[in-house]
């Protein structure tokens, strides 16, 4: 009896020294998790200002909820759809009112989207390049190379193929003639039509939930909603279960 208690305390110290050496870990990686959440939900606040500013013409809540929703249509977190979204957006909101801005910019980081999820290209850069491009008509020959496939090379083939689809008038002889609203309407029209030609409009989507690639895009974007407050734990649990499907 002596000998046995004696093996069970020694049993008893080294399982309680793992404990404590368990716990410190769960309570570090928590303490990690709260950090991150901290900041991702004040960067968060900041982008939901953002939109208010942007948008305060509309229902910003429709961009709110299409940012909780971006994980696993476009395979951005909400975060990256508001930053995504407000500075495009904000040029298209100047020249066609915040409505028809946010949902014509919205088309066209879509098509982005699309593009970035069947080609493997970023879709940082390419978003920084939509913005550039659809500034002015006078952008566009030094930006379109970056959209090489998708959107025409020249100004005059854009305006022809923009005219023959019906997104431009074909009272315009110049690209130059062309109203920046109506424009930036075409962009988005055309980015989302090369898009469609290649038949990658909706991969993203598609890609989500039939490849390892698409999936942990997206469960990485849903537990960035997570931390950030936009988001639940079930979306990333159901994001998980396409990863390891």
């Amino acid at each position: 009896l002596n000998n046995t208690l004696k093996s069970i305390g020694k049993i008893g110290t080294t399982a309680l020294k793992g404990v404590a050496v368990g716990v410190t870990a769960v309570v570090s990686g928590f303490t990690a998790i709260v950090a991150q959440s901290v900041k991702a939900r004040g960067e968060m606040e900041q982008l939901a200002g953002g939109v208010e500013k942007i948008f305060n013409e509309m229902d910003t809540s429709k961009i709110m909820k299409d940012a909780s929703e971006a994980y696993k249509n476009m395979n951005l977190s909400a975060k990256d759809y508001l930053n995504m979204i407000n500075t495009v957006g904000a040029t298209f909101a100047q020249t066609m009112g915040d409505e028809k801005g946010y949902e014509t910019a919205k088309k066209g980081l879509q098509a982005i989207a699309d593009y970035a999820s069947g080609t493997g290209a970023d879709i940082n850069t390419l978003n920084d390049k939509f913005k550039m491009i659809s500034r002015s008509t006078t952008s566009y020959l030094s930006i379109a190379d970056q959209f090489a496939g998708i959107l025409p090379q020249t100004t005059d083939d854009f305006l022809k193929q923009a005219q023959a689809s019906g997104y431009l008038s074909g009272k315009y002889k110049k690209l130059t003639e062309v109203p920046v609203a109506e424009y930036q309407e075409a962009i988005s029209l055309m980015l989302e039509k090369g898009v469609s030609d290649m038949n990658l409009l909706g991969n993203t989507t598609a890609e989500s939930t039939q490849t390892m690639t698409g999936s942990i895009a997206m469960l990485k974007a849903s537990w960035e909603n997570f931390l950030s407050g936009s988001g639940d734990l079930g979306q990333v649990v159901e994001s998980a279960r396409y990863s390891i499907s």
